[in-house]
């Protein structure tokens, strides 16, 4: 009874020393957080108005971006948070490693700036510094800036489809927050559905010209996606048969009106503007 007693108490001790050892030679992870405002920047009355409801993602900077199946990118974030009525943000509890914070605006009708006095947008969470302020104003542009971009579709042989099928055109524009792609096929910044009954007349799509700058890249390279649709269950237009056409007009040589002939029976687009 005594041995065993004697080896009891020896390997209690063990697990204490074991355990706590290893509890007073562990490290407590680094955790860190941001916050900041999101305010509306008036220049013609000089006031700043706080933005309630705008989404702030927290990116992983280490993320490798997917550049074929762009959807995938969506792992690069992190975290968000939602503006309060103040135009405040707060994003707490982020691990060691290397982000970027920025606001989901519109880009074309916008552009994002970093406050005076602010932490920089992007930033590391490590043992030395944990704890970020990030502030930012949202500046209006208006519906276009000084040189809109127009895009026309002078369209010939359209088909005549069966009832309920139309022949479309969408518009996708690659557009960037930080260096992750946002384009998604199935949300163009542009379409029309469109019918033989119509018959040739141009389609025309107005925009802003391109620019790229530390937040936001709003490129001038432009998907066109020729289909033929129908209404779903869901009441969206689903396409069937479609080829598409890439073009970049680049940032310097983008002109302010693009005219494209397509000739929906040889599947073919040809720029005469």
């Amino acid at each position: 009874m005594k041995q065993v007693t004697i080896i009891f108490m020896a390997f209690t001790c063990f697990i204490f020393l074991f355990y706590g050892c290893k509890a007073e030679n562990s490290v407590e992870p680094v955790l860190g957080s941001v916050s900041g405002t999101v305010v509306f920047t008036n220049d013609l009355y000089g006031n700043n108005s706080p933005i309630a409801g705008i989404t702030v993602y927290l990116i992983n900077n280490d993320f490798v971006v997917d550049s074929v199946i762009y959807k995938n990118n969506k792992a690069a974030i992190v975290d968000s948070a939602v503006t309060d009525s103040s135009g405040k943000y707060k994003i707490a509890n982020i691990k060691s490693g290397s982000f970027s914070v920025i606001p989901v605006i519109n880009p074309e009708n916008n552009r994002l700036y970093l406050a005076t006095g602010s932490d920089a947008n992007s930033f590391s969470v490590n043992s030395e510094k944990q704890n970020y302020n990030v502030n930012f104003s949202v500046y209006s542009t208006g519906n276009y800036d000084v040189s809109p971009i127009t895009i026309r579709f002078i369209n010939k042989n359209i088909p005549t489809l069966a009832g309920g099928w139309s022949s479309m055109i969408a518009v996708n524009r690659d557009k960037r927050m930080i260096n992750i792609p946002l384009y998604e096929s199935n949300t163009p910044d542009f379409y029309r559905v469109f019918d033989p009954s119509q018959g040739e007349s141009p389609l025309d799509y107005t925009c802003s010209s391109g620019y790229s700058d530390m937040f936001y890249t709003y490129s001038n390279k432009f998907t066109f996606v020729f289909s033929e649709t129908t209404l779903n269950s869901g009441f969206n237009y689903t396409p069937f048969n479609a080829w598409n056409y890439v073009i970049n007009f680049g940032y310097s040589s983008c002109p302010s009106l693009a005219v494209f002939q397509v000739d929906w029976a040889t599947r073919s687009i040809t720029r005469i503007q």
